[in-house]
């Protein structure tokens, strides 16, 4: 097996993702077969001699054989399955073996006056076939095969959020007539090209469309707005939605919530709290 043989056989497995172990293996078992053929070319004249051919009859024979062994080269291009191609191509090689260790001792049977050109002939006749092999090796290599690949991401978003701590409101004279404001925020990350809304319920103490913070036994009165202008109330339905555009990447987006406590409100001293579902929907 030659040079040639061997890088082919080595790319046909490196070809069908053999791992290094295999090849060697695979590639070890090719060479054999082309040994085996050198044995069985004596092995199997003399057992043929034994059983009353000729020397000359048993080794034309064998040599027939070999050819016929050797025409498997031509369907190799036509299989797929990697185990049966390197099967194949070991029998090639056993076929190989036997033509070259038979055509050296042929050569004076085919012509006594003309031994190098009939060992010429004979070995180009070897030459031909192990070519054919070579050319089933190489368009096995080079056959290809396309495949699709496909992934599907999903639309996933996230929301977190911050409190919305008013400082200290006084009903008597700093927000006797004046509101008191103050901000919070609500934090989004969506899969890019999601486009999402963002709800805020009324609370855990509100009455009608009024939010409420408890404490005291009594209700402190505020809102929740959509712009710093604090004219579009954000809830959680509806045109009450707020809208953060098309995520433009997996980026955090912080989305401000502005706080209105309502002015001068008779109410008892002491603290107030209340709790808002943020909800976003995607």
């Amino acid at each position: 097996m030659s040079l040639l043989q061997s890088q082919l056989a080595a790319d046909l497995f490196c070809a069908n993702a053999w791992h290094t172990n295999d090849t060697k293996w695979i590639l070890t078992a090719i060479y054999i077969g082309l040994d085996l053929g050198y044995l069985a070319c004596g092995a199997s004249t003399l057992w043929l001699v034994r059983r009353g051919l000729s020397v000359g009859a048993a080794r034309r024979s064998v040599f027939l054989s070999a050819t016929f062994l050797m025409t498997c080269s031509a369907i190799i291009p036509w299989l797929t399955d990697l185990r049966t191609i390197v099967v194949l191509l070991t029998l090639v090689n056993f076929a190989i073996g036997i033509w070259i260790t038979t055509y050296l001792t042929m050569a004076s049977e085919v012509s006594s006056h003309h031994v190098s050109t009939a060992a010429g002939l004979l070995g180009g006749s070897g030459s031909l076939f192990g070519a054919l092999a070579m050319w089933a090796v190489g368009t096995v290599t080079q056959a290809t095969s396309s495949f699709a690949v496909t992934a599907n991401v999903v639309s996933k978003c996230t929301i977190t959020s911050t409190a919305l701590a008013f400082s200290d409101y006084d009903p008597l004279v700093t927000h006797a007539a004046t509101p008191l404001d103050a901000n919070g925020s609500v934090t989004v990350r969506c899969t890019k090209g999601t486009n999402s809304t963002i709800g805020l319920d009324l609370g855990l103490s509100a009455s009608g469309a009024i939010r409420r913070m408890a404490g005291g036994g009594d209700f402190l009165q505020y809102q929740l707005y959509k712009e710093a202008a604090r004219t579009n109330v954000w809830g959680n339905s509806g045109a009450d939605l707020l809208n953060p555009g098309v995520s433009p990447s997996i980026a955090p987006r912080v989305v401000t919530v502005y706080g209105r406590v309502f002015a001068g409100q008779d109410v008892t001293s002491g603290g107030y709290n209340d709790t808002i579902l943020a909800t976003i929907t995607f």
